[in-house]
């Protein structure tokens, strides 16, 4: 298929670059479901708006964690024809063509100055304060901006890392408190120093004003608590007044006698303020003196990336709770409970932040606590729960690094997790949905139900039957069905078992020699069943612990400790029809939960065969054989 264009350069972009434009590509117009890049994949790139003749690429919004480097490669575009009900990695795909795509990828030095504030104070007839450096990083030429005639900027412009004054003129100022910005600007970002001077009428010996200290820092989680309250030291000749230039100051205690005290700052009506920093002057007055205190309040956002309440989750996926602060001085909390089989858990973590971000994935704790499950349903054809999700209920929090207080609570309730990974179809077994057995095999599959209830098993093809149950309600299902309930299959019979539409096509095969049934947990946690129609061998040797120990120097002393029978079994699988049934044996001996039925004895059993030889897989050899030995239980 002819794709235009054949090729995508976007050639260099920086990390925080806004995006470049999206490239559109043509294709001749396709009826099926189109597929891009299920072959091959290039990092970084979005493809949407997909019709049946164009499509959008675009490249991805780099931040702080992209990798900067050179990137290329093919994409392919392939049609494929959906199958209800069939896995789509069984659908029929076609292969259309493909186009490449590169760019380059560069990291970007961001605009950064060493602090954001600068406070000068000045005693009428004291001495001028010394200018303050800052200190700028930037891969850009910049430039230093002000407003005040007070306010002095010796230098104003400069390039890449490198460092400017700001210095004060008092010459006629009088008594009271100036503020202005100055602005630095890169031609990309822009950052701001919030400067201000007090200038105070000077303490005599009978009248004077002390304060300490002149600044206070607070830092506030948007949406979190209100950060605790701070404290001024005064001392004073006589009475005192003082007042706050900010709404969101609260000054309890706004006046004062003579004498040393504590004037505590409080914060309020802050939940509205907008990111970035704020500023705020506390004057301090008594007569003709004045001093100040300058309260700077940082508003970081609160970025949370969470799970959903009632959703089902698969603990083997990447379900990530991640958050992001701009705060240095803490970090994220994140407590965990549940309550399973009727048992209290609780599980706590904590996680510093690196570069503004920190997560935790979720996952493996519900994982232990769902654990392995005992085999149970397989006597007679019956649909059933095999276990209950762990439903979590998980509070995040971001706490100070050093005071431990909490500065933003977040919480999620009843969070449902299962074992294994999201399946693409609502199918949860190992084995395909077409299958080959004996007519007197046990069936086994197991099937997400989006909620719905089942109540019967429907059996359609050679025979036709219902097995009929009271509604049955959760997120997964087992269904088991002994196909000698059914009816009497012969040899090539098929029959469809559907539960909920879903269907599991079953063909009778012959018996084989001999026939043993092995029962498996996968990797959700749920049976499956691999029907074996070879040999048997059944080894079984006792085994003697003994402990020997010096009587003296001549004789020696043995102990009989223990005496066990291990038993080992070889079973040939018999002929398998497909590929399919080959995957599904090689997951079955993956497994660490599993029972053998043979000779009318159901035992608990792991394999010794790891992996199926691959010479004979390629050889396209359909039989196997497999080691098992038993678990001591």
């Amino acid at each position: 298929m002819l794709i235009t264009p054949s090729v995508i350069n976007f050639g260099t972009y920086k990390k925080y670059d806004p995006p470049k434009p999206a490239v559109l590509i043509n294709f001749p117009e396709q009826s099926n479901t189109l597929y891009f890049g299920r072959l091959y994949t290039v990092q970084g790139i979005v493809i949407y708006d997909i019709t049946p003749t164009t499509a959008k690429v675009k490249l991805a919004d780099f931040g702080a964690s992209a990798t900067p480097g050179t990137f290329s490669g093919n994409i392919s575009v392939e049609d494929a024809i959906e199958e209800v009900g069939v896995d789509p990695v069984d659908w029929a795909y076609s292969f259309l063509g493909s186009f490449s795509v590169e760019y380059t990828l560069e990291d970007t030095i961001l605009l950064v100055v060493s602090q954001e504030s600068a406070a000068f104070e000045f005693e009428i007839g004291g001495v001028t304060p010394v200018n303050k450096s800052i200190f700028v990083t930037s891969e850009n030429d910049w430039t230093v901006s002000k407003t005040a005639g007070w306010l002095l900027l010796p230098t104003t412009a400069g390039s890449n890392s490198g460092t400017f004054q700001i210095g004060v003129d008092t010459t006629g100022l009088a008594a009271g408190t100036y503020n202005d910005i100055v602005t630095v600007n890169d031609g990309v970002n822009t950052k701001t120093i919030a400067v201000s001077l007090t200038v105070t009428d000077a303490n005599t010996g009978d009248t004077f004003l002390y304060i300490t200290p002149t600044l206070l820092n607070f830092g506030y989680s948007s949406g979190g608590s209100t950060p605790p309250q701070k404290s001024i030291e005064l001392n004073a000749s006589t009475n005192w007044t003082a007042a706050a230039d900010q709404a969101w100051i609260n000054l309890t205690t706004p006046s004062g006698g003579s004498g040393a005290a504590v004037v505590p700052i409080a914060l309020q009506n802050i939940s509205g303020l907008a990111p970035g920093e704020h500023f705020a002057t506390v004057t301090f007055t008594l007569g003709t003196i004045h001093k100040t205190v300058t309260i700077k309040l940082t508003v970081y956002e609160f970025i949370t990336e969470l799970l959903n309440s009632g959703e089902l989750y698969f603990c083997d996926d990447e379900n990530m709770i991640k958050v992001s602060s701009g705060r240095l001085d803490t970090f994220m909390k994140l407590e965990i409970a549940a309550l399973y089989n009727s048992i209290s858990y609780y599980f706590p973590f904590a996680t510093p932040y690196f570069n503004g971000t920190t997560q935790k994935r979720i996952g493996a704790t519900p994982k232990k606590l769902i654990g392995e499950q005992s085999l149970v349903g397989f006597a007679e054809a019956s649909i059933f729960a095999p276990y209950a999700p762990v439903n979590l209920n998980i509070v995040i929090s971001e706490l100070e690094l050093f005071t431990k207080n909490s500065v933003q609570t977040q919480s999620i309730n009843n969070v449902k997790f299962v074992k294994g990974k999201k399946p693409l179809i609502n199918w949860i077994s190992d084995s395909s949905q077409k299958i080959y057995r004996t007519k007197n095999a046990v069936v086994y599959f197991s099937i997400l139900t989006n909620g719905i209830a089942a109540s019967a098993i429907n059996i359609t093809g050679a025979f036709e039957k219902t097995f009929n149950f009271s509604p049955v309600t959760s997120d997964l299902l087992t269904v088991v069905v002994p196909l000698a309930d059914v009816g009497t299959l012969n040899v090539g019979d098929a029959i469809t078992i559907e539960v909920l539409g879903n269907k599991l096509d079953v063909i009778i095969k012959n018996e084989g020699e001999e026939t043993s049934i092995i029962y498996w947990s996968n990797s959700w946690g749920v049976w499956d069943t691999v029907e074996l129609t070879g040999s048997i061998l059944i080894n079984d040797n006792y085994v003697r612990k003994t402990s020997t120990r010096r009587k003296n120097e001549l004789q020696t002393e043995t102990k009989l400790i223990d005496v066990t029978k291990p038993i080992d079994y070889k079973i040939n699988t018999g002929e398998l029809h497909t590929d399919n049934e080959i995957e599904t044996i090689s997951k079955m001996l993956e497994t660490t939960n599993m029972y053998l039925f043979t000779k009318n004895q159901l035992v608990k059993v792991n394999p010794t065969t790891k992996k199926l030889p691959t010479y004979i897989t390629n050889r396209e050899l359909r039989s196997f054989d497999l080691t098992f030995k038993n678990v001591i239980e």
